[in-house]
């Protein structure tokens, strides 16, 4: 988003991806950059939640699809981008995840990855079912080297959804790193 700066990884006017769309965080900020938008979620509730938020909105470029996130309702190289947004921590295989991404891009295409610092927050697993308490980058940019991403980057970002900040306390702020890869023009 613009906070994130995460739209300069992405060429305007594409079709992306927003795999676990959840409540639509990311949609104004993806539909306003002119792209077509595949909203994926494996919650209904969060997946309506998204529905509602683009209609208040008015953002006519969205289209929302239910499914899980190591088999995507989308077909094979349907998008241009993908957008992962706090969404892979909620995975059972984030490797699958990964893999199944690199199979929805063109050739060419852009992956971006949002992710928590790898962190001892263990209250998040039963308040928002986190499976795994943030990631190491080195460790996330090997899984995404194994799926076939290339030209991977990462840096660090302060976290600042405000009830996770109030939540976890101010002395154990959360961080979270991008990271960004593509998929080779050649296989």
């Amino acid at each position: 988003t613009k906070r994130l700066g995460l739209l300069r990884l992405v060429p305007r006017g594409l079709t992306v991806v927003d795999v676990g769309a959840g409540s639509g965080y990311l949609l104004p900020e993806l539909a306003e950059a002119g792209a077509r938008v595949i909203a994926v979620d494996q919650v209904p509730r969060q997946l309506e939640k998204a529905r509602r938020r683009a209609a208040e909105l008015g953002l006519a470029n969205v289209e929302f699809r239910e499914g899980d996130f190591g088999a995507l309702p989308v077909a094979d190289r349907e998008a241009d981008a993908a957008f992962l947004h706090l969404a892979l921590h909620h995975a059972p295989d984030p490797t699958a995840v990964l893999a199944d991404v690199f199979r929805a891009l063109r050739p060419g295409g852009n992956t971006v990855v949002t992710e928590f610092m790898a962190h001892d927050q263990s209250w998040l697993r039963d308040e928002h079912a986190d499976l795994w308490l943030g990631f190491d980058p080195e460790e996330l940019a090997a899984m995404m080297s194994g799926a076939g991403f290339t030209d991977l980057q990462h840096e660090r970002r302060p976290f600042v959804r405000d009830e996770v900040r109030e939540r976890s306390g101010p002395a154990s702020d959360l961080e979270v790193f991008v990271i960004s890869g593509r998929k080779p023009l050649q296989p």
